[in-house]
């Protein structure tokens, strides 16, 4: 894709075991090893308007930074387990939580529509499920306007029936009460779960 698009996807030289080591020394917590595999391939990563924030990439955002001063503040309630790796300008933030894990141990990836919410919306059991989509989603939008900036589909994001259908972990997280915590305040959430529920 990178190839193909080049205008519209930006990768990096990966980051050094040595940085990203940095990194976990600075957050008091481990990164998700998915994600590590992603800054040994790219450091950091621009798709269309969509920022993957890297380790001490001078061109990019620095996830360690963007977690410390940003999320920490922001979501007292979740603090450090929210590690903030994707953004766009219109303040939609996409981050692993490191206390909610899938079978392998993979961090999930929660969404939450702006740094003023309280509650957010875990959307995959883990960062390669949420690559997996995620690109689908831009292929099909760059390929309709090379110059595209967003993803083409109206609340892609908040679409939970379609991030359930292709991940079945995820789905028996959500049936089994477990992911209640991060959206149970929200009534938008809290329904945009009931449908989804009932319509897998």
């Amino acid at each position: 894709m990178s190839e193909k698009y080049g205008d519209a996807i930006e990768l990096f030289p990966p980051a050094s075991f040595k940085t990203v080591l940095r990194a976990e020394n600075r957050l008091t917590s481990r990164l998700d090893n998915q994600l590590k595999a992603f800054f040994a391939h790219s450091n950091g990563a621009r798709i269309m308007d969509y920022a993957f924030m890297g380790c001490k990439n001078a061109s990019m955002a620095d996830m360690v930074e963007n977690t410390l001063s940003l999320w920490a503040p922001a979501i007292p309630n979740i603090a450090l387990n929210f590690q903030g790796f994707l953004k766009n300008s219109i303040g939609e933030n996409f981050g692993l939580l490191e206390n909610t894990k899938d079978s392998a141990g993979n961090y999930a990836v929660a969404f939450l529509q702006a740094i003023s919410d309280a509650d957010m919306l875990v959307i995959a059991s883990s960062l390669n499920v949420f690559l997996d989509q995620f690109l689908d989603f831009v292929e099909d939008t760059l390929f309709e306007d090379p110059n595209a900036l967003l993803i083409d589909q109206e609340a892609w994001a908040l679409n939970l029936s379609s991030w359930l259908e292709f991940d079945s972990e995820l789905l028996e997280m959500y049936r089994s009460g477990e992911l209640e915590a991060y959206y149970g305040n929200s009534d938008q959430y809290r329904q945009i779960v009931a449908e989804a529920l009932s319509s897998s």
